[in-house]
């Protein structure tokens, strides 16, 4: 078998350095200032694909929050647990219409409305795609291969001014994560060698000598991810 030459090299690469907002929208009153006097609370995290469990479920929503307290420090962001204790049995209604629609209904404003009287803001975020893509190649002298695993995540934010019961502001990020192991390619002989140079390092052979890395997980991309949408809220200045 190829001698393994890095240790699980988890190569956290981001495919961009600044963040790219897509089909950014932003109402005119959602200002650093009406943020600050009228409150942000989280709403929680849904997903396209399906429900997830609370545990998932309130593990991303900290995420969340703790990315945009990050950005606005000078106004503080509640927790989904302030949501879900007012809301009650009606939150899994929301966060279900959330996960199949992609946005809340009038209704569903209304009740946050009476819920949260004294908060403005409420944010929900829904990951829209999470995919895992692999793949082998050859270093420049065809001595070594280089296996990778790739994690995407797109997630949408929506914030709701209550106050106005429209978007005060929604976009969608993307990120790209990748972890990689490097080998030593194996000399080969005869009806192994042809075989290779025809499909290249990617028989089933390749598996066993090769194998691809764990991808980056759900929950250290989906972060990045969330860190960009705070990138772009407003601040101070």
């Amino acid at each position: 078998m190829g001698k393994f030459l890095s240790a699980l090299a988890l190569v956290a690469t981001l495919t961009a350095c600044s963040t790219k907002i897509h089909g950014l929208r932003q109402s005119p009153s959602f200002s650093y200032v009406n943020l600050v006097n009228g409150k942000l609370v989280i709403g929680g995290v849904a997903e396209s694909a399906g429900p997830l469990d609370e545990g998932t479920r309130s593990g991303y929503s900290a995420l969340l929050r703790d990315a945009l307290q990050e950005n606005g420090k000078e106004y503080p962001v509640s927790s989904v647990e302030v949501v879900m204790e007012k809301l009650g049995l009606q939150y899994d209604r929301i966060v279900n219409e959330l996960q199949q629609v992609g946005s809340l209904s009038d209704e569903s404003l209304r009740t946050l409305r009476r819920a949260l009287p004294d908060t403005r803001y409420v944010a929900f975020a829904r990951i829209e795609n999470n995919e895992v893509t692999t793949d082998r190649s050859e270093t420049q002298d065809s001595e070594k291969i280089v296996a990778t695993a790739n994690r995407n995540v797109t997630a949408s934010l929506n914030i709701y001014d209550l106050e106005l019961a429209e978007i005060a502001w929604s976009g969608t990020v993307s990120k790209t994560m990748g972890s990689s192991r490097q080998y030593t390619r194996e000399k080969e002989r005869g009806f192994a060698r042809v075989l290779t140079a025809i499909k290249g390092p990617y028989t089933s052979a390749a598996e066993q000598k090769y194998p691809y890395p764990p991808p980056p997980g759900t929950q250290q991309v989906l972060t990045k991810v969330f860190e960009g949408f705070g990138e772009h809220l407003p601040t101070r200045h």
